[in-house]
């Protein structure tokens, strides 16, 4: 392996953990900020993979997941966006209103996102496990 390669799936694993850090908490009071909060977080992977720059032609099927799992977390990052748009400061919906409704719909997409995004980055991550182990 290229150190240029070593340091791109760095630059990936650390991507990921710093995406599902928010995620992780014991319990998530969802209020509207954190609603921003978690959106931002999985809108965080598109922006950081631009930033990072294409794999190399050796890691190329590891960047193909890596982009698909950005665009899974990018949908959640519109939902929660959706969610945070129709609560209130403390996250709060009338019940029973579309808003609700609406909140629901968009809060289980983002986490859906989320966990599906957070899938295919390990996905990601055991491709290049086995590239590393056929570049040894």
């Amino acid at each position: 392996m290229t150190a240029r390669e070593v340091a791109w799936l760095k630059a990936i694993r650390q991507l990921h953990k710093r995406i599902d850090k928010p995620f992780t908490a014991s319990s998530i009071n969802m209020t509207r900020a954190k609603m921003v909060e978690l959106g931002n977080a999985l809108g965080a992977c598109s922006r950081e993979l631009r930033r990072i720059g294409p794999s190399g032609d050796r890691l190329q099927p590891v960047y193909v997941v890596v982009k698909k799992a950005c665009r899974t977390y990018d949908k959640g990052a519109q939902c929660f966006a959706t969610a945070a748009n129709v609560s209130d400061a403390s996250g709060a919906v009338l019940a029973g209103s579309p808003e609700e409704r609406t909140q629901q719909r968009a809060t289980d997409c983002g986490f859906a996102a989320q966990g599906n995004g957070g899938n295919l980055l390990d996905d990601a991550e055991a491709k290049a496990a086995v590239i590393e182990a056929q570049a040894h």
